[in-house]
């Protein structure tokens, strides 16, 4: 006859306990090993510097390097990059504390503090970017009544620029340099030399320039600006006045000059007569100078300069006449 134990209720519940017991430990264990490094969770929480987001191309500065080619962030924390061999990659990034990680495709990392300048990042592991921005570079203004408020910007990528403008009492061409930083979406701040405080800008980009706003303020560089200067050498010009005094037709300085990539070919009034010639040319833009030379010829230095008249809301460019660089004679741009 077999022997079977006899189980009180009490002791089989306390069975049944232990048994539940070790089935959530072994759920909560399998729980975690399966989620780790999935957590969507605590990808949310992570932050994104908004000034990050964009594309960003590695910048050749001496002592400088790049882990990609061309990165671009997003502002969700995707993104994609090129390394050196052109081939693309998938990145996370995100920011804390002034600290940027980025994980690439592979397996590699980076984390490091960065520091942004204009629209240039560097990191403490000396990497440099150039952030891809509208603004850098030369922007023009466009059309008579706008230089009043200004000839053109120079947006230097590590936040540096030029503003020109004409002054009020010769309508000769001025500039100042300014500092610039960015400051949010399509927001700069800008500080011009001589000046306490920053002015806060806003840009909206077109195909063709640039538009400048800021509501309540006398600021001149305000208005839209162009990639391509319409006042630019190349191009013909016909002489309008020297040395302030309006030209006669067919009288002294009077003509026309064509000036094309490398070239200036000059038909004008010279000392009673006719006088035309062709010459190499050579810009110098910062110095505002242009050297011409004849074939076997010497090297004539000759100053150039923008002047606008207020009073008829016109643009000259003035070109000196003599070896003293003292006298100009001032021409209109033919529209063609």
């Amino acid at each position: 006859m077999g022997h079977y134990a006899i189980v009180s209720s009490e002791k089989l519940l306390t069975m049944n306990k232990k048994k539940l017991f070790n089935v959530l430990c072994l759920s909560f264990l399998l729980t975690s090993l399966f989620s780790c490094g999935n957590d969507d969770t605590s990808k949310s929480d992570l932050q994104h510097d908004s000034l990050l987001v964009g594309t960003w191309t590695k910048d050749n500065r001496d002592g400088y390097k790049a882990r990609a080619t061309e990165m671009v962030l997003n502002a969700d924390g995707t993104g994609r990059y090129t390394d050196y061999s052109l081939k693309e990659g998938q990145l996370n990034w995100s920011t804390e504390q002034g600290k940027l990680k980025i994980s690439f495709a592979g397996g590699t990392a980076d984390e490091c503090t960065y520091d942004l300048s204009g629209a240039t990042m560097t990191t403490s592991d000396m990497q440099c970017y150039v952030l891809k921005l509208p603004i850098l570079g030369y922007l023009y203004a466009s059309g008579s009544d706008i230089y009043t408020n200004g000839f053109s910007y120079m947006f230097g990528k590590t936040g540096s620029g030029i503003f020109s403008y004409f002054n009020v009492n010769d309508g000769c061409l001025a500039s100042k340099t300014f500092v610039w930083n960015r400051i949010g979406n399509n927001k700069i701040s800008l500080k011009l030399d001589g000046t306490e405080n920053a002015v806060s800008m806003t840009y909206n980009t077109s195909n063709d320039g640039v538009s400048f706003s800021r509501a309540g303020d006398s600021f001149m560089g305000r208005g839209r600006f162009l990639y391509k200067n319409e006042n630019d050498l190349i191009g013909t010009w016909t002489a309008e006045y020297a040395d302030s005094k309006p030209l006669s037709a067919d009288g002294e300085h009077s003509g026309t000059i064509i000036m094309g990539d490398g070239s200036f070919y000059c038909n004008v009034i010279k000392d009673g007569a006719k006088f035309s010639r062709n010459y190499s040319m050579s810009v110098f833009n910062f110095n505002g100078l242009l050297v011409l030379k004849e074939d076997g010829g010497t090297e004539i230095p000759l100053w150039f300069r923008y002047r606008y008249s207020r009073s008829v809301r016109q643009l000259f460019l003035e070109i000196s006449e003599d070896e003293h660089f003292s006298h100009f004679v001032g021409y209109k741009k033919t529209i063609e």
